[in-house]
């Protein structure tokens, strides 16, 4: 078919013999089969959720959590063509800034009768998602912890693939 459908909520990304050419608005826009082509992008904003994740703060003791945060593409070219797939990526790549940066903090500040110093984490923690993000053409908005628990005792069953038998 010679046109390519951009909706309302996408932008377009239009190649030309496989190479990026520029990004199109919402609309029906021409392409030649095999030559051209025109990858939609949602742009509108998503939630994306990270895994339960156990660390150890640097006093020792654990901090299991798990989160949600707001994210919207906002150069649907660079999501596209910086990363193999924006969206699997985003999502670890959330997961390990949250991790690396909660392990670092000082453990005061996760306690859950710190509820101001919390929020200035969480804002310290947007930031430094966003700007992790945004090389790939994403903005982070906001991010929310759905689970948080503090000084849990984990007990992981780890399990090696070597000694299984086909």
């Amino acid at each position: 078919w010679p046109l390519r459908a951009v909706e309302e909520w996408e932008r377009g990304v239009y190649y030309i013999f496989g190479r990026y050419w520029k990004t199109v608005g919402p609309g029906r826009w021409p392409v030649c089969p095999y030559f051209m082509d025109v990858r939609a992008v949602p742009v509108v904003p998503t939630i994306i959720g990270t895994p339960l994740q156990t660390i150890t703060l640097s006093d020792g003791s654990t901090l299991t959590f798990s989160a949600t945060a707001t994210l919207c593409v906002t150069d649907a070219a660079a999501a596209l063509n910086k990363v193999d797939n924006y969206g699997e990526t985003v999502i670890e790549l959330v997961s390990s800034v949250l991790a690396e940066r909660l392990a670092d903090v000082d453990p005061k500040r996760v306690q859950p009768e710190e509820k101001d110093r919390r929020r200035r984490l969480v804002e310290a923690l947007v930031r430094d998602l966003d700007l992790a993000c945004h090389v790939f053409g994403v903005d982070v908005h906001a991010v929310r912890f759905t689970n948080w628990v503090t000084g849990v005792r984990t007990y992981r069953l780890l399990m090696d693939k070597s000694t299984l038998t086909q």
